[in-house]
Order: structure tokens, then C-alpha cells, then sequence
């Protein structure tokens, strides 16, 4: 089943793949050890925007900053240009889990600061 984890067009959708690793980034530590690896298949997919095709953007934030790499920082803030674009006057990021997206865009903002 791995390989086709990685396949982001494949048979999994974009935002199965996410979920299913952020959901390892919360396993034992012997399924923790291919986090990172796997995080780097969600990294490989992003575009130039900063986005993700066909997978949400908080929903991949979120698992980002739970694989915790580098890596994942670095995604994370090439993420950043979109999600101040997509902020509210109101502080919010639409009109769909609002304080959940609220909450994953201010944990974004606050590591990729934390990160130099």
C-alpha cells in the first residue's frame, strides 16, 4: 500500500494522503520513523503558489506541522503568501471551520516564525 500513498494523481485523493500522515505523525515510535518520508511526498507536490492540488490547504498545513521536518517548515512557509491572501478582514479564513482554520493558520504563522 505505500507506494500508492506517494501517487498524489493515484488511487488515494490528495487529502487521504494527508490524513493519513498526520495521523502516523501520532503513532507508536515505530510507525513514526517513516513520517518524515512520507511528509516529503506531501512536500514534492506543492506548487509554485505554495498550494497543494486537490487537497485543502489547512487540512495539509496542519499534518505539515505535525511531521515537524525542516522540511515541513520550509513548505510552511512558502504556504504563508497564500494564507495572509486568503485572511479575512475579520481575522478569519472563511466561512467553513473558521476557528479551526483560524487556529492552524496563527500555529503556521507562529513555527515558521519560530524557525528563523
Amino acid at each position: 500500500m505505500q507506494p500508492l500513498w506517494v501517487d498524489w494523481n493515484g488511487y488515494f485523493a490528495p487529502d487521504v494522503i494527508v490524513s493519513g500522515v498526520h495521523t502516523l505523525a501520532f503513532a507508536s515510535p515505530a510507525q513514526r520513523k517513516m513520517v518524515p518520508r512520507l511528509g516529503e511526498g506531501i512536500i514534492g507536490h506543492q506548487r509554485e503558489d505554495g498550494t497543494w492540488s486537490n487537497a485543502d490547504l489547512f487540512h495539509t498545513l496542519d499534518a505539515l506541522l505535525a511531521v515537524g521536518s525542516p522540511e515541513a517548515r520550509e513548505a510552511v512557509r512558502r504556504t504563508i503568501p497564500v494564507l495572509l491572501h486568503r485572511q479575512r478582514a475579520d481575522g478569519t479564513f472563511g466561512t467553513t471551520a473558521q476557528q479551526e482554520r483560524t487556529l492552524i493558520a496563527l500555529r503556521a504563522l507562529i513555527w515558521v516564525d519560530q524557525g528563523g
